[in-house]
């Protein structure tokens, strides 16, 4: 996933925006992307608890059924920054796109962190 996540990153600051400072792409975000990092995390956090648990396994097939806590970590920093790099892509390119991206994403994100709570308090 680090190649994808280098690749978006590339693909985000080699944009006509991408003479402004990493710090200033990041603060352009909308308020919405930090929605979905927060639902990124809390994804990640509940699945390594149901995980290190064992009342539960990782439908991922990126991670495999167990993956470790530092995986979970590293594939949550990657979703975070793909997700990120996406959300500025579409801001220099697609700026009409952006509100339906991170809606789209943010409601696949709560499924997935609904559907996680569901398993983790059976």
């Amino acid at each position: 996933m680090s190649r994808i996540s280098a690749l978006a990153i590339a693909l985000a600051l080699s944009t006509p925006a991408g003479a402004k400072t990493l710090s200033q792409r990041i603060k352009d975000l909308p308020d919405e992307e930090w929605v979905f990092q927060g639902l990124n995390i809390a994804d990640k956090a509940i699945t390594n608890d149901c995980l290190r648990r064992g009342i539960c396994q990782e439908k991922n097939p990126f991670l495999g059924r167990n993956p470790s806590t530092g995986k979970m970590i590293a594939a949550g920093v990657a979703e975070g920054v793909a997700h990120a790099a996406g959300t500025m892509w579409f801001q220099d390119h697609a700026p009409g796109a952006v509100k339906l991206w991170e809606i789209s994403t943010i409601t696949v994100g709560a499924g997935v962190v609904g559907w996680n709570l569901r398993v983790r308090f059976r």
